[in-house]
């Protein structure tokens, strides 16, 4: 199976690789913006036995380039079996909330370049009428809070273009997946409080190969998750502007 991921250096990224490989010995395209760190997940999937490993070092938000990029990985993937839409920041709200110019570039990173990736990427899906499409989303797109909703729109908006795209692509045999995880602990999350919500980058990786194996259109992970955030979804809005979360 050829798999092109896309944000190749994220913890989440590297553990489903990982899980994947435990079924078969399959052929990776890692795209991210540092070489050093694509070199070192090469080498590691290498040694559990992954076949060739491709390395192609591409800044994700440079969306104005995206057609190059498509012709390098169409020249190191064909077909594409799966890609993997997994880059990303998790901005502090407070810090970015009142800056123009960071909550554009929290969209720009979080939003805006995922759409224009799967936009760039949707005519080779559509000629191939095969693959699956997964695209790392999170359970904060679910609901606008005050402590993250500049992120949080940008999953928001992330969520429904998914949801429209992968409607588009039905049509031509493609399976997109929308990937919900709740709070992971993984290095953009260092820096917080974790408690007993926080999840492990192996579980969710698990959750994720089920997932694409079931042809899933939309996956919390884990799944307590679905039902934490219908709960936060059903709270009233006027409530939701005294809590603090």
């Amino acid at each position: 199976m050829n798999i092109v991921v896309l944000g190749a250096s994220s913890t989440i990224a590297k553990e489903i690789c990982r899980t994947l490989l435990r079924g078969a010995a399959h052929d990776f395209v890692l795209v991210g913006r540092n070489g050093e760190k694509l070199r070192s997940i090469k080498l590691d999937l290498t040694l559990r036995g992954a076949g060739q490993v491709r390395e192609i070092v591409f800044d994700l938000d440079r969306i104005t380039e995206f057609e190059t990029l498509l012709r390098e990985v169409s020249a190191a993937a064909s077909p594409i079996d799966l890609l993997l839409v997994a880059h990303g920041t998790l901005p502090a709200q407070r810090e970015v909330e009142e800056s123009a110019p960071e909550v554009a570039a929290a969209l720009l990173g979080n939003f805006v370049s995922h759409a224009a990736l799967l936009a760039a990427f949707a005519p080779v899906f559509v000629r191939q009428k095969s693959g699956t499409v997964a695209v790392i989303s999170s359970v904060a797109g679910d609901r606008g809070r005050r402590s993250n909703y500049v992120y949080g729109s940008a999953k928001a908006g992330l969520q429904a273009y998914v949801e429209g795209f992968a409607a588009k692509l039905a049509d031509h045999g493609v399976h997109v997946l929308d990937v919900r995880p709740g709070m992971v602990r993984t290095a953009m999350t260092a820096h917080l409080d974790q408690g007993i919500l926080f999840s492990s980058p192996e579980k969710v990786a698990a959750d994720v190969v089920k997932a694409i194996t079931a042809k899933s259109s939309v996956s919390y992970t884990p799944a307590v998750w679905r039902y934490l955030m219908l709960v936060i979804r059903l709270i009233p809005r006027a409530v939701m502007r005294r809590l603090r979360f």
